[in-house]
């Protein structure tokens, strides 16, 4: 749809560089796929990796955990127990 390539940055960046006349639409292609495969590749070598605990979602992220974040931490701990083979 064109009205949605207007809004959209990457289409404007990629008519901004066609403009330019620095790069075509192989040049954009090329990158595209070569952009795609390296998501593809980082994602596997993160699908290999070992899975955190789900608790580590809560630390590491204020120095003081908020009320809301206690609560919601307990509420995971009290899922995981009741559920633990999911786990």
């Amino acid at each position: 749809n064109n009205s949605e390539n207007i809004h959209d940055p990457l289409r404007r960046f990629e008519k901004f560089l066609m403009k330019q006349h620095w790069m075509d639409e192989n040049d954009i292609s090329a990158v595209s796929n070569e952009e795609r495969m390296s998501v593809l590749k980082a994602m596997e070598r993160s699908e290999k990796r070992p899975q955190p605990k789900l608790e580590t979602m809560f630390q590491d992220v204020y120095k003081e955990m908020p009320l809301n974040l206690m609560i919601q931490e307990e509420a995971l701990q009290k899922h995981m127990k009741k559920y633990p083979e999911k786990y």
